[in-house]
């Protein structure tokens, strides 16, 4: 079996807000909990952050 359920989907709008070019897409995470994003987001290394 596969994961199940509607993944999280992360992007940085920051080039959209600055209008310096278009949305990343920084990720996709499965599950839609806050606590799913707080994991992906402390996996990331401190150079990413």
């Amino acid at each position: 079996g596969g994961a199940t359920g509607t993944p999280a989907v992360v992007i940085d709008m920051t080039p959209v807000r600055d209008r310096s070019g278009p949305a990343r897409l920084l990720g996709v995470v499965p599950g839609r909990s806050k606590k799913v994003l707080k994991t992906w987001l402390a996996a990331r290394d401190e150079l990413w952050k």
